[in-house]
């Protein structure tokens, strides 16, 4: 996708894998920095009832790790990073594959300043300077994780960051 004028440096900021934190799960993880939490469900694979569980090691200034298990058998893991794009691997010779898209809060209000400041140093608009002031203040305050086998989903969970 071709951007204009400042939108690149929103698609910059705000990454074309993002969305807006609207979308949410019914298993939920709260990551915490330093903790590993996780969230299960049971899926029928095969003849099988199978364990699948996403857990979510918090870094201390460092990335978080996510791991997807398939009856405690570690198939996938990634940073937050590598799973924006996903992360695959094998179960039975089929691919696993985990993606979590972050998900984003704009701020509820931008103050006239500081589209003042980005319309002088970027030599702006109004509305491009205010989009800019909006970017640069959006913060992710969460991830949604799916994760399933071939086309097969197998779980989805909101992580929270905290």
């Amino acid at each position: 996708m071709q951007y204009s004028g400042a939108a690149w440096i929103l698609a910059a900021i705000l990454g074309a894998n993002t969305a807006i934190a609207e979308e949410k799960s019914a298993l939920t993880i709260i990551s915490k920095p330093g903790s590993s939490n996780c969230q299960s469900t049971s899926r029928q694979l095969g003849d099988a009832t199978s364990k699948v569980e996403l857990c979510v090691t918090g870094g201390s200034f460092a990335h978080d790790v996510y791991t997807i298990y398939i009856d405690r058998k570690i198939i996938a893991h990634g940073i937050d990073d590598e799973t924006t794009s996903g992360v695959s691997g094998l179960y039975h010779d089929e691919k696993v594959s985990l993606v979590c898209t972050p998900q984003n809060e704009p701020p509820k209000t931008v103050s006239p300043e500081d589209v003042a400041t980005y319309q002088e140093t970027m030599h702006l608009s109004a509305e491009d300077a205010r989009k800019m002031a909006i970017a640069s203040n959006t913060v992710e305050v969460g991830r949604l994780c799916k994760a399933q086998l071939a086309d097969k989903p197998l779980i989805e969970v909101q992580v929270v960051f905290q």
